[in-house]
């Protein structure tokens, strides 16, 4: 069977020493990319992912400590916060913890430790245009080896994933405990437990078939795609929420008034029809990947809805920034910000709202479709639902400049979301 995905996707393998290193977006190969995301797919179910609600409680209580340590305007009224660094922080550490059973270390530090964050933001910048231009970054690649350049980028976090990997192979070689507890729950997997442990497990299923390389694949994935998946839905909530007073007090009183208890469980979460609609609206008009998903017309061609057919061959793509702004879909409001556009409205029949919100679901194009949808669709979804509710009920937030901006570097980052902030009494 020819590849579907077109050359777009080679920008977004890694090398390291001259080796590629493929992540597992970037596996072209329709049948392969089955074979490697087979083992571990069912890791990435809400099911799998809610084992590890303790550790991501964890990380959420020390996301509001560090918070109201470093920017209570009880303690100085002038302080205000860099809210779209910090849930960058925030989710860098989820993710290196529920990965590799340790956060990197960003809350605590209070900065962009090891430079990650910079060397990730520069790479995209390269990615972009790679991806756009696969001949040009192909002349580039053999470029840089033709002069020995080595990739800033691949050097330092290469390095990282890898000794991560080794170290905790050694230590199962060594008979020493992985994880810090033995006990055994539920899903089979030992309490405690991270994502490269159940990768470890997964290789120790189908030895013959699973390589080193395969455990690079799942932990490079899921370190830089999980990462910013959160961080720009969060800055996204966190700015159009404190930007529209009546939004604001509507997501506010509904927590509130829910009795809930601060981190907030998923189970609880969930059951908030406000907040559900205020984290669609989300990630409707601010989808994180702000480029078209690029694929290769097969053989038998392609025919449009209106029967325009497509000869085999063409490149196509869906941009989810233009797809989650269709005006026969979303309405004719879809540029505005409007959780209300989720709910039912007081003129519709029962029947007529979930027909409209199937349609809104169907077209909404935020984590992919099909084979290829985002393997960690859960796991941005989990931190999220359960990060924004506590936050707001912990903090009475208000927006210190009026407006943000935002570049596309394959990612749609946000910069200038400034932030006053007050830590409230819980009561809990």
């Amino acid at each position: 069977m020819a590849d579907l995905q077109s050359e777009f996707y080679d920008a977004f393998a890694m090398r390291e020493e001259g080796n590629e290193l493929p992540m597992l977006f970037s596996i072209r190969d329709e049948a392969y990319h089955t074979q490697v995301r087979k083992p571990i797919s069912k890791d990435y179910s809400m099911s799998a992912i809610t084992q590890y609600e303790h550790q991501v409680d964890t990380m959420i209580s020390d996301f509001i400590s560090c918070l109201v340590t470093k920017f209570d305007r009880n303690n100085d009224g002038e302080l205000f916060c860099e809210m779209d660094d910090w849930v960058q922080f925030f989710s860098f550490d989820v993710i290196s913890q529920i990965t590799f059973g340790q956060a990197f270390g960003f809350l605590k530090s209070g900065s962009d430790l090891f430079g990650f964050m910079k060397l990730i933001e520069d790479r995209m910048d390269g990615q972009a245009p790679n991806a756009a231009l696969p001949r040009f970054a192909r002349l580039k690649h053999r470029l840089s080896l033709a002069i020995r350049q080595r990739d800033e980028f691949e050097a330092p976090f290469a390095k990282f994933v890898l000794s991560h990997i080794r170290d905790r192979e050694q230590r199962n070689m060594e008979g020493k405990p992985p994880t810090n507890s033995n006990n055994v729950n539920g899903d089979g997997h030992k309490d405690g437990s991270d994502f490269l442990d159940r990768f470890l497990e997964a290789k120790a299923r189908a030895p013959e078939t699973m390589d080193f390389s395969w455990l690079w694949c799942y932990s490079i994935t899921n370190v830089v795609a999980g990462s910013d998946t959160v961080a720009i839905p969060l800055r996204t909530i966190i700015y159009h929420v404190l930007s529209n007073p009546g939004i604001h007090q509507k997501l506010l009183s509904e927590l509130r008034g829910a009795n809930l208890k601060v981190p907030v469980s998923w189970d609880r979460a969930r059951q908030l029809p406000y907040l559900d609609a205020v984290i669609n609206e989300a990630l409707r008009i601010h989808p994180p990947v702000g480029l078209g998903l690029e694929r290769v017309v097969p053989e038998t061609g392609l025919r449009l809805p209106n029967q325009e057919p497509i000869e085999a061959g063409v490149l196509v793509s869906i941009n989810p920034w233009v797809m989650n702004r269709r005006f026969d879909v979303f309405g004719d409001d879809s540029d505005v910000f409007r959780p209300e556009r989720w709910l039912k409205s007081q003129t519709e029949s029962g029947g007529e709202y979930q027909s409209r919100l199937t349609l809104m679901r169907r077209a909404s194009f935020v984590f992919g479709y099909g084979p290829r949808t985002c393997i960690g669709k859960h796991i941005s979804l989990f931190e999220i639902y359960k990060c924004v509710p506590s936050l707001f009920l912990s903090l009475d937030m208000e927006i210190k400049d009026a407006e943000w901006w935002t570049w596309n570097n394959w990612f749609v980052r946000q910069k200038g979301l400034n932030v006053y902030l007050r830590s409230l009494d819980l009561g809990n």
